[in-house]
C-alpha cells in the first residue's frame, strides 16, 4: 500500500483484515505508524469509522473503561469522557468518536474488542500472553498483571517476541497457531507481526528455582478462560467458549512455571518439548 493514505487502512491480525475509516491526514499520518506492520491489502468485511471531535481528556482517560453487550448480543456500546462508540456485529461495523490527542489509545481500546471477537467467530481467541518464537515455534506466556509476561520476553533477546501482553491462538490443521498483534504500550515490547505453530502455553510463577509442573484439567481451562478478553462478557458466547478452551487444551500442553529472574526457564521448556 502507499506510504501516505488520505482516509483509510486496512490492517489484519491472525490473517482477519479490518478496514479502518478515518476522517483527516491527522488520523492517517497517527495511525499508519502504529499498524504499519500489520497493514494488509485483502478485501476487508469489517469496517471501523473514526470520528474525531474536540473534546476534554484526562490523563487517567482509559482507567475505567467499560463496555456492555446488548441484551441481543449482537450490539456493544462503550462510553467514557473523551470517546465513545459502538459495534454492530450483524451489520460488520463499528463506530468510535474520540478526541484526537488520544486517537490512538482509544483505537487500540476498540480493536482490541473487535478482533476478539473476530477471532473468536473464525475458530480462535485472543489471549493475554506473551508469544516468544523460538528454532521455529511459538510458546505462549501468562499469568496476571505482574506475573512476567514482559519479564520472560527481555529475558529472550536472541527470540522473536511477537508480543508480551495480547497473543491471537488459531486453529491450524490439527494443532494451533500463534499470531501477533499490534496492540502494546511504551512499557513493553514493540510486537513484530509473525506467526508459528504453537509448542505450549506457561503460567508464570515467579520463584526461587525453576520448575515445570502440569496443571490438572479443571484448572486448565479455567486458567485459560480467565485470559480471554471481550468473550466472557456476552452470555450468548459461554457455552461455545468452553467448548473452544477445551479444544484447545486437547492439542496443547498446558504447564505451571515456575521461573528465575534469568533465561534459565528455556532449559525445561525445551526439554519438556
Amino acid at each position: 500500500m502507499p506510504a501516505e493514505f488520505e482516509k483509510t487502512m486496512t490492517i489484519a491480525i491472525a490473517d482477519i483484515p479490518v478496514k479502518l475509516n478515518g476522517a483527516n491526514r491527522s488520523f492517517s499520518g497517527q495511525l499508519i505508524e502504529r499498524y504499519k506492520s500489520f497493514s494488509s491489502d485483502k478485501p476487508a468485511e469489517f469496517s471501523v469509522n473514526i470520528t474525531p471531535i474536540a473534546v476534554p481528556v484526562s490523563e487517567n482517560f482509559m482507567t475505567e473503561v467499560a463496555f456492555r453487550y446488548e441484551p441481543s448480543g449482537r450490539k456493544i456500546k462503550f462510553e467514557m469522557p473523551g470517546f465513545y462508540g459502538n459495534i454492530d456485529l450483524l451489520e460488520k461495523s463499528a463506530e468510535l468518536f474520540t478526541s484526537e490527542i488520544r486517537i490512538v489509545e482509544t483505537t487500540d481500546y476498540l480493536l482490541r474488542i473487535v478482533f476478539a471477537i473476530l477471532i473468536f467467530n473464525n475458530g480462535g481467541i485472543l489471549f493475554h500472553g506473551a508469544g516468544i518464537i523460538r528454532n521455529g515455534l511459538a510458546y505462549v506466556f501468562f499469568g496476571h498483571s505482574g506475573a512476567g509476561k514482559s519479564t520472560v520476553a527481555r529475558l529472550s533477546p536472541n527470540d522473536i517476541v511477537i508480543n508480551d501482553d495480547l497473543v491471537a491462538l488459531m486453529p491450524s490443521g490439527n494443532a494451533w497457531a500463534v499470531y501477533a498483534t499490534p496492540f502494546w504500550n511504551p512499557t513493553q515490547v514493540r510486537p513484530i507481526s509473525a506467526s508459528a505453530p504453537l509448542a505450549g502455553l506457561y503460567r508464570l510463577v515467579q520463584d526461587k528455582r525453576v520448575d515445570l509442573l502440569p496443571i490438572e484439567s479443571g484448572r486448565a481451562l479455567a486458567e485459560l478462560i480467565s485470559n480471554i478478553p471481550v468473550i466472557p462478557d456476552n452470555p450468548f458466547l459461554n457455552a461455545e467458549l468452553f467448548v473452544r478452551g477445551k479444544q484447545i487444551l486437547d492439542k496443547i500442553p498446558i504447564y505451571q512455571l515456575h521461573f528465575l529472574p534469568n533465561d534459565s526457564f528455556w532449559q525445561v521448556v525445551e526439554v519438556q518439548r
